[in-house]
């Protein structure tokens, strides 16, 4: 009987019945690998494959001394060589060949497998690429969200040889992720993953990229949700009852329009309360480019009612005072339940601001620069010599935008 092993189950694994020398339990998730059990309860993984007309059962360690994911990632491996046409004794993987008695080979793995020139893991591969490309080559947070999909995203991959990992395995996370109603994250992981594999083959880390040509696993609808009054009024009802940190953040993000991540990793040296003014620093903006945010009279009051502390971030983990809070979606299921309000998203209040800004007749190219997005009628040469940051024109749009807020409030309190 197949069983899609975990490390439990394997612990449970039943003794052989009486007069028989082992038990075989097959998994359900690799072809022909599987773990054995004496009479004595020692268990230890295995292969079964026909080589060169001939059944062979290659052992891979014994459990628990070699994890489960070691062990099938091992067989991942030997599988993938043989799809190759790759004979595994000519990569000096095999140690041993000795007759069982029962008219197949069996054959003896070295441990050390893993090791091999050109057999690295997964997770070793994913490791060189943050530190020898991605930390090297893009921002900080952008090089943090990449490793992160390749880790979440892919998790039963860690220790499987990178050479083990077929454009079918590939396909059938991303075909999980969209059947999990995760179309966003599905594509995510299918264009982190084709950039990692790329990187991969042009390091030779791998003979074959097998990401080329996968298509986008799914067709995304773009987002146009876009809080009405009555919403804004209860979602800025609820933040001011919740408060700090999260109510305050989610205030924030209606009053300013700046991205989430900008906001939650708001930093108190970038804060210039003489001067009215917010200033992101590149390393920070989705774009690259610095961001100016005037601060009007209600977003000073709100930034005045939290808490100076030691740590730079206005909102700090928890008990970890130089990263930004965490938890965001999580917070945000709470929080729909306290405003009432369902459906949105917090990029959301991103676009309800923008979408507002026009309706009180701001001027597109000024919501632009209040949303820090490139300026389309701007020249390159105009978008890096031109420092001009309409500071007083994003002011008034704020006032305006604030003031709305507040008539709209007062409104529904009649």
């Amino acid at each position: 009987m197949r069983q899609n092993f975990n490390d439990r189950m394997i612990d449970r694994l039943p003794l052989p019945g009486k007069g028989e020398r082992r038990a075989q339990y097959l998994d359900g998730k690799v072809p022909g690998f599987g773990v054995r059990v004496s009479s004595r309860g020692a268990k230890v993984f295995f292969i079964t494959f026909r080589l060169n007309g001939k059944q062979r059962r290659m052992n891979l360690g014994q459990y628990p001394d070699t994890p489960l994911g070691q062990a099938r990632g091992k067989a991942h491996g030997i599988l993938n060589l043989l799809k190759q046409g790759i004979d595994p004794e000519k990569r000096n993987i095999l140690t041993s060949v000795v007759g069982n008695g029962d008219g197949a080979d069996e054959v003896s793995i070295d441990v050390d497998l893993l090791a091999q020139p050109g057999l690295i893991t997964f997770g070793e591969a994913v490791d060189k690429y943050e530190h020898r490309y991605c930390k090297v080559k893009n921002k900080a947070s952008w090089a943090r969200e990449k490793v992160r999909v390749l880790r979440r995203s892919f998790p039963d991959w860690h220790d499987r040889p990178l050479e083990g990992i077929t454009r079918k395995d590939i396909i059938e996370v991303l075909d999980d992720l969209v059947a999990a109603d995760k179309p966003s994250a599905a594509n995510h992981a299918h264009a982190v993953v084709r950039r990692f594999f790329k990187w991969c083959k042009a390091r030779e880390e791998i003979g074959v990229n097998p990401a080329t040509e996968i298509p986008k696993p799914a067709r995304e609808k773009k987002r146009t949700r876009v809080l009405t009054e009555p919403e804004m009024v209860a979602v800025l009802k609820a933040a001011r009852g919740l408060g700090y940190p999260f109510g305050t953040i989610v205030e924030l993000l209606l009053l300013t329009g700046q991205r989430r991540g900008e906001v939650i990793g708001m930093r108190w040296s970038e804060l210039d309360f003489k001067r009215r003014r917010w200033v992101i620093p590149g390393e920070r903006t989705k774009n690259g480019r610095q961001q100016l945010v005037p601060l009007t009279p209600r977003i000073l009051a709100l930034l005045r009612s939290v808490r100076q502390g030691e740590a730079d971030f206005l909102f700090p983990g928890r008990g970890l005072p130089d990263r930004a809070l965490s938890g965001a979606s999580m917070r945000k299921i709470a929080f729909d339940d306290l405003c009432g309000v369902k459906g949105w998203t917090l990029h959301d209040l991103r676009r309800t601001a923008s979408t507002s800004l026009a309706m009180l007749g701001v001027r597109p190219h000024i919501i632009d620069r209040v949303l820090n997005h490139v300026v389309g009628e701007m020249s390159e040469v105009s978008r890096i010599y031109n420092l001009f940051e309409y500071e007083d024109e994003k002011r008034s749009a704020y006032r305006q935008w604030h003031a709305y807020l507040k008539r709209m409030v007062k409104s529904a309190a009649r």
